[in-house]
């Protein structure tokens, strides 16, 4: 049938196109409607004003995401009309049809197949393009082997957005062999500088290099040929070592450049690129020359499963490893990020601030961005976080246990500092303080400790004991289970061993919660009332 339908085409469309009259637009795809994905390849009939004499008719072919678009002279005299289109799908036709008029001389078509043909098991094609300057914008142009030529297949445009020096692309595509073109568009910052270019970095299509996309994909940079011969220097790699949440397709990974000079790491270039498969591609153009490192981070899906890995695998600065980059230097890079071992949960946590100077972690005193990690006795990182944009940082859920905290602060050394979460103490607040000297960390002192409420269950009173680490007040509240205060007392608190008397006479008999407050740190204790 689909041969008999291809020869009817070929037959008529010879016949009766014209070179006169209206532009009609048709653009279209053709898609499985379960999974989405397009069907490359796909032979679609077009028939222009099917229900009228001397309809147009043509075949177009999808491309490899499953698109097509083409362009007709309407015959003199037509004023309006139907678009019908169709293909096979199975054993039968998917069919669509649009209208078009004057006011409206483009047409868009969507074919949906559930049944065979089946889409092809998609590949990806990633890679960049560069040099951008930001804002700049590049045409990026896909030709598909057919037939023993490269015909065009897919064009889409990219646009360096962030400033990065590049624009990356990730396209799907199908097995099959492809060549590459890239250009920047008009308006574009370098628009003169540089020359369309091919993949294989050069502005002849003979010397083209030829992309084969086997299972698993592929990767193609292009680095623009530019009028004037100047040496770049790149680094280019992978980051890995992730993965993705169940139902994920892409995840972002920030890159942070690092200039290392004299001993002092200095970010100079922060990038996004976006995974494939667990893979995140990157080329990065640098106009300087010296020495580099870089971090990677994990900003979205599984990223709490994951800590910022610096070139090395490592998780500090100063265990680092660095490249080197002269004129014309291409450095390959790798990193695996690091996995984070996890605490599982808990009735603790810790918290508090990074600051300058020892001031408090208010207003312009904190320092937002900075990275914490929570780490075992041992030295294993378990989670890490960065500070808000107040300075502050929190770790919630965490078992009683010794831990350290480490403050990462590029070219800036620190010892983990050892704390431990315990049934007494279940929330310390650790502050670091920055400063010239380096960092220092304090942990505040809580008010008192709470030691028990005796005797429990109690009748006419009860005893309060703790022991206070500084001299102030103290509030003590017995609540019921709705959080209504039935009765309060004031206290003097010393340093040392403190017990004070609470009376509960008139309280009716039940479960309550005995809530004991100083210098803004509350304890709570159930009390039985007899």
């Amino acid at each position: 049938m689909l041969k008999k339908l291809l020869f009817l085409v070929l037959m008529l469309s010879t016949s009766t196109l014209f070179a006169q009259g209206l532009a009609l637009t048709v653009n279209g795809s053709f898609r499985a409607s379960i999974t989405a994905q397009g069907v490359p390849g796909q032979p679609v009939v077009l028939i222009i004003n099917f229900n009228q004499p001397g309809a147009l008719v043509d075949t177009v072919i999808t491309d490899s995401l499953g698109n097509f678009s083409r362009i007709y002279t309407i015959p003199p005299g037509w004023t309006s009309g139907v678009v019908l289109a169709q293909t096979m799908c199975g054993n039968s036709f998917a069919v669509d049809s649009a209208a078009w008029f004057p006011g409206s001389m483009t047409t868009t078509i969507h074919l949906f197949c559930t049944g065979s043909p089946t889409p092809p098991t998609p590949r990806f094609l990633c890679g960049n393009i560069s040099p951008l300057a930001a804002g700049d914008t590049a045409l990026v142009e896909l030709f598909r082997m057919t037939g023993g030529a490269f015909m065009a297949d897919t064009t889409i445009r990219i646009t360096d957005s962030t400033g990065s020096g590049f624009a990356a692309y990730c396209l799907r595509v199908f097995n099959g062999t492809y060549r590459m073109r890239a250009s920047l568009t008009a308006g574009s910052v370098n628009a003169a500088t540089y020359l369309p270019t091919w993949f294989g970095n050069t502005t002849n299509v003979l010397s083209a290099q030829s992309i084969f996309v086997p299972t698993g994909g592929s990767i193609a940079n292009i680095v623009l040929q530019s009028t004037v011969s100047t040496p770049v220097n790149r680094v280019m790699g992978t980051v890995s070592g992730f993965t993705s949440p169940a139902g994920s397709l892409l995840d972002t990974v920030r890159l942070i450049l690092i200039e290392v000079q004299n001993g002092i790491w200095t970010p100079i270039d922060t990038l996004f690129v976006i995974d494939s498969a667990g893979v995140a591609y990157f080329n990065i153009p640098v106009n300087r020359i010296g020495q580099f490192s870089l971090l990677a981070t994990l900003m979205s899906g599984n990223s709490a499963n994951y800590v910022p890995t610096y070139l090395g695998n490592v998780t500090t600065w100063s265990q680092a490893q660095t490249f080197s980059l002269v004129n014309g230097t291409i450095s390959s890079t790798f990193i695996s990020l690091a996995a984070a071992g996890g605490t599982g949960g808990g009735n603790g946590g810790v918290g508090g601030g990074v600051n300058q100077n020892g001031l408090p972690v208010t207003g312009s005193a904190g320092i937002p961005g900075v990275q914490v990690q929570l780490q075992s006795s041992s030295g294993q990182v378990l989670k890490a976080t960065h500070s808000n944009t107040q300075g502050s940082y929190n770790f919630s859920q965490l078992p009683f246990s010794d831990y350290k905290l480490h403050v990462e602060m590029m070219g800036v050394a620190f010892t983990p500092y050892a704390f431990s979460i315990t049934a007494a103490n279940p929330n310390p607040q650790i502050h670091f303080s920055v400063s010239n000297q380096g960092i220092a960390a304090s942990l505040l002192q809580q008010a008192f400790t709470l030691e028990g409420i005796y005797p429990n269950p109690v009748r006419g009173q009860a005893y309060i004991r703790l022991t206070g680490n500084e001299a102030g007040h103290l509030k003590a509240r017995l609540l019921d289970l709705q959080g209504r205060v039935v009765a309060q007392q004031l206290y003097d608190l010393a340093e040392g061993i403190n017990e004070f008397p609470f009376g509960v006479d008139g309280v009716a008999p039940g479960l309550y919660l005995m809530e004991v407050e100083s210098a803004g740190k509350r304890s709570t204790q159930r009390v039985v009332v007899q």
